[in-house]
């Protein structure tokens, strides 16, 4: 249906001739809206291997997405698309909102099982609104912007704060965080044997031009874990409100026009967690940083919309400092174990592995100064 020789971010016309799309996409999301153009933007799926076009029809702009193979299931996804009404049915202009299948307009309801996306070629395709503004918060960054972003935050928080997942009432409220429970046992199962195979597999890759950074990661593994074991047990033992969180909230996903945060997007990792674990994954990613007055600006702004209590003010840091050293060990994994490829985003790839091993050498020096 549409050019897929098309270069990336260029407007094209649509055209019969060809058939990027399955019928079923033209015929359910496409014609109901009188697409007329349309342009595929090359890497800004993320690197999930999602694929996405930006499409114009009846005078607006969507977003048509094509979620990858095997995530999510159609109960997941359909949950993902629960919050996102609710958040919208609360009046966040943040969120996008979901067209509903041959129906060419927005959801007006809740949606039930399956209703708001439809399966082609094996694989969920959804359309929604297109929302405005620029993921550009590294090139222009600023303390209003910033606080803009964790108030867009704050507001999307407090829209989940009491939606349970169907049927389970008691999956919210206080209780265990998993965002601890998991890096607890992830650093447990950073034993020597386990570090000594990572290393022994990005040997075959010592001319890469990540791999330095990826044996300096480990490299710190040995004096960073029992700290962090200890600090995350200890919180461990404690009970935390938690709720819906995005949790791959990042510099990509925080979209802004001008001071304003205008977007939030890419629900794909969502679940029930402490709201820490957002403001942790954005704060850290935007800022480049770990706690410090930069974050006390976005979480007196985020404050003005969810109060946090001391404890969740508390574990911010061992939440960040863990994450640091985690998402490195999680990316030699994908590289040199399982050799998973990310076409179009080396250069992304090469910086992430320098940032983190940068981040995990940076900790260790403060704790070594700490202790000296």
């Amino acid at each position: 249906m549409f050019n897929s020789e098309a270069s990336s971010n260029s407007w094209l016309s649509i055209s019969y001739s060809r058939d990027e799309f399955p019928a079923k996409v033209v015929s359910e999301f496409l014609f109901p809206i009188g697409a007329d153009r349309y342009r595929q933007l090359g890497g800004d799926g993320g690197l999930s291997g999602a694929r996405v076009w930006q499409v114009r029809g009846n005078d607006r702009e969507y977003c048509l997405r094509q979620w990858p193979k095997p995530h999510p299931s159609v109960s997941k996804l359909t949950e993902i698309h629960r919050c996102m009404f609710h958040a919208l049915n609360k009046g966040l202009d943040t969120v996008p909102a979901l067209i509903r299948p041959r129906m060419g307009r927005p959801i007006a309801v809740e949606p039930r099982f399956g209703e708001t996306f439809i399966e082609a070629d094996g694989v969920f395709w959804e359309l929604s609104f297109w929302l405005q503004g620029k993921a550009d918060y590294w090139t222009h960054p600023s303390p209003e912007r910033l606080k803009s972003a964790c108030r867009a935050l704050g507001q999307l928080h407090a829209a989940w704060k009491d939606l349970a997942p169907h049927g389970d009432v008691n999956a919210i409220g206080l209780q265990l965080a998993p965002a601890i429970m998991d890096r607890v046992w992830r650093l447990q199962g950073l034993t020597e044997r386990a570090v000594d195979d990572l290393r022994q597999a990005l040997q075959r890759f010592s001319h890469a031009e990540w791999a330095q950074a990826a044996f300096q990661i480990l490299q710190q593994i040995d004096f960073l874990k029992p700290t962090f074991l200890s600090e995350l047990t200890y919180w461990s033992k404690y009970t935390f409100p938690c709720q819906y969180v995005m949790r791959d909230i990042w510099h990509d996903h925080v979209l802004f026009q001008g001071d304003h945060c205008s977007g939030l997007i890419d629900y794909g990792a969502i679940r029930i967690d402490t709201v820490t674990t957002d403001l942790v994954r954005m704060l850290g990613s935007l800022t480049k940083s770990g706690p410090n007055g930069d974050w006390q600006i976005g979480l007196t702004e985020y404050q003005r919309e969810v109060g946090l209590s001391e404890n969740e003010i508390a574990i911010l840091g061992p939440l960040y400092r863990s994450s640091v050293l985690l998402s490195g060990v999680q990316w030699i994994r994908w590289l040199a174990v399982d050799e998973l490829q990310f076409p179009g985003k080396e250069t992304f790839v090469k910086q992430r592995l320098a940032e983190l091993a940068a981040g995990a050498q940076a900790i260790a020096a403060e704790l070594r100064h700490a202790i000296a």
